[in-house]
């Protein structure tokens, strides 16, 4: 039996959560040239390079765009919506993302 190859170490940010970001000094620009967005373009790219790759899985995170802002409640509200995002990209692709 063939072990399924899964890539651990996946980012996704939505546009929406990286113009919250943004909107308290953490610019996005960077994040945004990588093109790992939710949109349904970059995450047709994303499982093409998958199957490219040979891997069966990838599980996706906001890592490396955490909300660590300044304000507490700025913060909690970015994170559900980086998670609350995160989780329906893995609704419209369960077998691929988690």
């Amino acid at each position: 039996m063939t072990r399924p190859l899964i890539d651990v170490h996946a980012h996704l940010w939505p546009e929406e959560y990286l113009a919250l970001l943004a909107e308290h000094g953490r610019p996005a620009a960077e994040a945004r040239a990588l093109h790992a967005t939710d949109r349904p373009d970059h995450l047709a790219a994303r499982i093409a390079e998958l199957d490219a790759a040979g891997i069966d899985r990838q599980l996706v995170s906001a890592a490396a765009q955490m909300p660590d802002l300044p304000r507490p409640a700025a913060a909690a509200h970015a994170a559900r919506l980086a998670n609350d995002r995160c989780a329906r990209a893995v609704a419209r692709h369960p077998d691929r993302l988690g």
